[in-house]
């Protein structure tokens, strides 16, 4: 079911508005996306019973549509389909899914931990059953000129385990002067290099104790919390300006 959220990946697109919503074009393939898919899953004729799990995808996308485009799926139930007609839809659907949701542009991440609190949690509440916590969006068009900000949310991998991955904030870039955390000290991040750090530092695995990372270790900017339904929302970029001078 996870996969059937995966709609989302769209949101990398960089026409946002301020309420989180997507704009313009981004906002109108988004919702033609959301649409299909929520026609497809269920047929109108009530003969044709949906199963829960059904039921409860073709309700998350319905929810997620009025937040990300203001568009309610609802209004646009069709009438009666045979269930021929239905199965080839639906499976040309996933199809599409499979084409547009490439791992080459977007994944998504499942949260665990702490390190990211509050700004990302793993004990939201949910539907029994199903995911609880924090599923967030990672763009990965930033990684063709390693296109990245001070204060962005990034995932890479660990530089002592390259199997494991974490999400951080990023604190400075290359070349950047910056204070370390509960010292004096300074430091100058080397080229090709970042400094990360979690939100919730006291239980946080970072930079303060595996130093600045090679960007090459970097999978992508986590732009929006996509799970669950009442937590879908941009994520903020925060930069810690007293603490690092760019050169």
């Amino acid at each position: 079911m996870l996969s059937l959220a995966l709609f989302t990946s769209y949101c990398f697109y960089r026409q946002h508005r301020t309420d989180s919503s997507i704009a313009g074009p981004a906002g109108s393939q988004l919702l033609a996306i959301m649409r299909q898919a929520y026609e497809s899953l269920v047929p109108a004729d009530s003969r044709l019973l949906p199963t829960p799990d059904i039921y409860f995808v073709r309700r998350f996308l319905s929810q997620s549509a009025v937040r990300l485009t203001g568009v309610n799926l609802r209004k646009f139930d069709m009438g009666t389909l045979n269930p021929l007609w239905f199965f080839m839809k639906k499976s040309m659907t996933v199809a599409l899914f499979g084409i547009t949701i490439s791992d080459r542009y977007a994944t998504v991440y499942s949260l665990t931990g702490t390190s990211m609190s509050p700004t990302f949690t793993t004990s939201s509440p949910g539907f029994p059953g199903y995911l609880k916590g924090d599923i967030v969006l990672v763009e990965k068009f930033c990684l063709e000129k390693y296109k990245f900000s001070r204060g962005d949310v990034i995932a890479f991998k660990s530089p002592s385990d390259h199997k494991r991955e974490f999400v951080k904030r990023l604190i400075a870039l290359p070349g950047d002067w910056m204070q370390i955390p509960d010292t004096s000290d300074i430091l100058k991040i080397p080229e090709g290099h970042c400094w990360v750090e979690g939100d919730n530092k006291e239980f946080s695995l970072d930079s303060r104790h595996f130093g600045p990372i090679p960007l090459g270790l970097v999978q992508g900017r986590v732009t929006h919390i996509i799970w669950p339904p009442q937590r879908i929302s941009k994520v903020e970029r925060k930069v810690a300006m007293e603490r690092v001078r760019s050169t």
